[in-house]
């Protein structure tokens, strides 16, 4: 039995969709979600929004042939399994979409960064959520494989790994 890192177990870590997708269907990058995930870590989270925007990726492969009825289904149903684990799974964590503050935040990095309201809103959930005063090695961490939003949270000082393009997430 392997002792859990107990930095790495109180560490959040952020699921935008991208990552979420690749732990249940094979992409570049998923062996490094999956080899992450499926660690001795815990304290992963994603907003509903993500979760959603996840499940239409899986809805959209379906759409455009890319995948089976059946492959459709599996995907929704593992993601979701995932997110009714308890405790190791992953976790929601709301934000307050009807909040015109965070909606004006979201909107803000949407037009600075040129990136859609949905990684806005990660980004925001990430910097002003319950784990924002983490620092040092316990700091949060979104992970995401896209590399529009991995650019605009780095300028917004977030910590960041793209499991798409790096076998294992930062440091610092």
């Amino acid at each position: 039995m392997s002792l859990v890192d107990p930095i790495s177990y109180w560490k959040a870590h952020y699921l935008d969709a991208s990552a979420a997708v690749k732990l249940v269907i094979e992409e570049a990058g998923s062996s490094n979600i999956k080899r992450y995930f499926f660690g001795d870590r815990a304290g992963f989270f994603i907003t509903s929004l993500s979760l959603a925007e996840a499940l239409g990726v899986f809805k959209r492969k379906l759409f455009y042939d890319e995948t089976t009825k059946k492959n459709y289904l599996d995907a929704c149903y593992l993601l979701l399994a995932l997110v009714r684990g308890k405790p190791k799974g992953i976790h929601i964590d709301e934000i307050d979409l009807s909040n015109m503050e965070v909606f004006k935040q979201a909107e803000d990095l949407s037009h600075q960064h040129h990136i859609d309201l949905s990684d806005s809103f990660q980004i925001v959930a990430v910097k002003n959520g319950r784990f924002r005063h983490h620092l040092g090695e316990s700091k949060t961490i979104l992970i995401t494989a896209d590399g529009q939003l991995e650019f605009a949270a780095r300028i917004e000082g977030l910590r960041v790994w793209n499991c798409k393009e790096t076998a294992n997430p930062p440091n610092q």
